[in-house]
């Protein structure tokens, strides 16, 4: 206990050098070890009270930044989604119509197979003459006519529909690159 006192003595002793306690001391108080303990510890309360002040300061400081950050990246995010939606509901808009023309050229390639088996079928026949006995050489003509021209409307209709079909196919598969290396990467960013 005595060391702790000489301590004590020591340490007050080079605190009452520096003044720094100067006004805090109470009336008829003679600086002993005691009064200078008791200022140590208010100065130190004081520190620590403005401290725990500047501390709470700063922490509202960056939840308020926080706060502001997070809801510029949540606005950002929300622009970009959107932006997103859009550019691949374009994207999924084309390949729908994509599929319906590719549909639509294969029934026509169908019908346009089923038209050329006739026509070849009524012209092997005419040149067999292969005659029934309800049909008749000017019948057999006219049929092979209409067929003809019904074999060339569907091959005319079919070269329509391909050529769509392959343009489409174009247009999207440009489409989709120019998703893949522009859009994405700059909604990314």
């Amino acid at each position: 206990m005595a060391c702790n006192q000489q301590a004590l003595q020591r340490l007050s002793s080079q605190y009452m050098k520096r003044d720094w306690s100067r006004g805090k001391a109470e009336p008829g108080a003679n600086g002993s070890v005691y009064t200078l303990w008791r200022c140590i510890v208010e100065a130190t309360a004081q520190m620590s009270v403005s401290r725990t002040n500047a501390a709470e300061n700063y922490r509202f400081l960056s939840n308020e930044a926080t706060k502001t950050l997070r809801a510029a990246k949540e606005q950002r995010l929300k622009k970009s989604l959107e932006q997103m939606q859009r550019v691949q509901g374009e994207l999924v808009e084309e390949v729908r119509d994509l599929n319906k023309i590719k549909k639509r050229y294969c029934q026509l390639q169908r019908i346009a197979d089923i038209a050329c088996e006739k026509a070849s079928d009524a012209q092997s026949r005419s040149k067999r003459n292969d005659l029934g006995i309800f049909h008749f050489r000017t019948t057999l003509h006219k049929l092979n006519t209409k067929l003809s021209a019904r074999l060339s409307e569907c091959n005319l209709q079919l070269t329509e529909a391909r050529n769509e079909y392959l343009l489409t196919l174009a247009a999207v598969s440009a489409h989709q690159e120019h998703y893949q290396a522009t859009s994405l990467p700059a909604l990314m960013k």
